[in-house]
């Protein structure tokens, strides 16, 4: 992470590019939070590639979106101990809306899917722990919105099946992201 901190050398994104003789034409960023730091800033300068990664490490109790598919529902304990121990506040839906009352009572899977993706809205990072149709509405959106996100598809030994399966309703939304590991807000691919 590029921070500054309490005396900024630079005070713009400009003079930061200028002070590091770049220029705005070789220059790529991803997930600029606020002038003067980014989570990623990735660099050409003539021939070298440079680039800048947030260190998530120090980030702790932020609140991370648990997207699971409701197969893996009896992994929902262990997902969210798996959270915790990184330091983190899980928000998992199946905590937060009970099958017997949304998906499966009287609030329809639309309803269900569109409160999902408020969660999301409010969460601070997508973590994704397996594919299924929700899941991919929900990575869709993620990706959309830019919201920081990490893939622990381990917990999904049928995740490429499913994945395929769906191709021809969603395309292909994990195939850049998966390919591409420093996809702009992926911070951490692991997969089985």
């Amino acid at each position: 992470m590029i921070e500054y901190g309490p005396n900024p050398v630079s005070n713009s994104f400009e003079d930061f590019i200028i002070s590091n003789g770049c220029t705005l034409e070789n220059l790529w960023t991803y997930g600029k939070t606020e002038v003067g730091t980014f989570d990623w800033l990735k660099l050409k300068l003539g021939r070298y590639n440079i680039e800048f990664k947030e260190d998530n490490s120090d980030k702790k109790d932020r609140l991370i979106y648990c997207a699971t598919p409701s197969r893996l529902a009896s992994k929902t304990t262990e997902i969210m101990d798996f959270v915790q121990k990184q330091g983190q506040a899980g928000l998992h839906p199946f905590n937060a809306l009970p099958f017997n009352y949304f998906e499966g009572g009287f609030v329809s899977r639309e309803k269900t899917i569109e409160y999902c993706l408020r969660l999301i809205d409010i969460s601070d990072e997508f973590w994704m722990f397996g594919v299924s149709d929700g899941t991919l509405q929900e990575i869709v959106h993620s990706i959309r919105t830019k919201k920081p996100t990490r893939f622990f598809l381990e917990f999904d030994p049928d995740w490429k099946k499913v994945y395929q399966e769906n191709e021809k309703k969603y395309g292909h939304p994990l195939d850049g992201i998966l390919k591409d590991k420093s996809a702009p807000n992926i911070t951490t691919i692991s997969i089985s």
